[in-house]
């Protein structure tokens, strides 16, 4: 009975083999991306540093040179230097303020009537913000001193017309028979005229023109030149022998 105590009904196996299973790594994208974000911020960081190397150098052999060239520049040269270019920027100003006469004589003779007379004419500049003339017209009605500022109102270039002064002087003369209003009508007005309506331009010269040669006219053969010449030198040692 002892013999049978030690007995077991489980089947004794021996030590098996069995094949060990891999286990796959799991990668999170997480992971990935913080890797691919760690990377690009350290080469981000490598080429900043770099890169504000290269600029401090430049910005301070920049600084060298100037330094250099003002202690080679001498205080006389640099104030010849400023005030030149003074006169230049004031050239330039007049330049550009530069304005045409002829617009405005040619804007009063074509809006003038012709029962319409100027007796007197002053022009005054303002500075830079443009001209005031003032014109005295003398006219035979009052009606044509109407029209006259009407005219000068739509003309283009001038900007105000004040009539400031209106004056009617009688005829010395009166003529009974034929009615002839004689009276003489004087009015003063005040023109504005703004120096852009009025720019100047200069206008092109034109190319020259070549002269062309007129082949109806003889030309000297080079058999006739030559026989002058053989003349002149004949003549000159003829004169020679005596």
């Amino acid at each position: 009975m002892g013999g049978s105590s030690n007995s077991s009904f489980i089947p004794k196996r021996g030590p098996s083999n069995r094949p060990k299973k891999a286990v796959a790594k799991q990668v999170y994208v997480f992971t990935l991306v913080s890797y691919v974000l760690f990377f690009a911020v350290l080469t981000a960081s490598v080429a900043v540093f770099f890169y504000n190397n290269y600029v401090t150098n430049q910005l301070e052999n920049e600084v060298v040179s100037l330094n250099n060239a003002i202690g080679e520049f001498s205080q006389t040269e640099l104030t010849e230097v400023k005030e030149f270019d003074l006169r230049l920027q004031k050239a330039k100003e007049r330049l550009e303020n530069s304005v045409s006469f002829t617009a405005i004589f040619s804007a009063l003779e074509s809006d003038t009537l012709e029962t319409v007379q100027i007796d007197d004419l002053k022009i005054e500049r303002f500075s830079d913000a443009g001209f005031e003339i003032n014109v005295s017209m003398v006219t035979n009605n009052f009606d044509s001193s109407i029209l006259q500022r009407r005219l000068l109102s739509s003309n283009s270039i001038i900007e105000t017309v004040e009539v400031s002064e209106v004056t009617i002087q009688p005829a010395d003369q009166e003529d009974d028979l034929n009615q002839v209003d004689l009276s003489q009508v004087n009015l003063n007005i005040l023109i504005g005229v703004p120096l852009e309506a009025i720019p100047y331009s200069a206008a092109p010269q034109p190319a020259p023109v070549p002269e062309l040669i007129d082949p109806s006219q003889n030309i000297p053969s080079a058999s006739s030149t030559e026989a002058e010449i053989d003349e002149e030198e004949a003549e000159v040692i003829n004169q020679g022998e005596i």
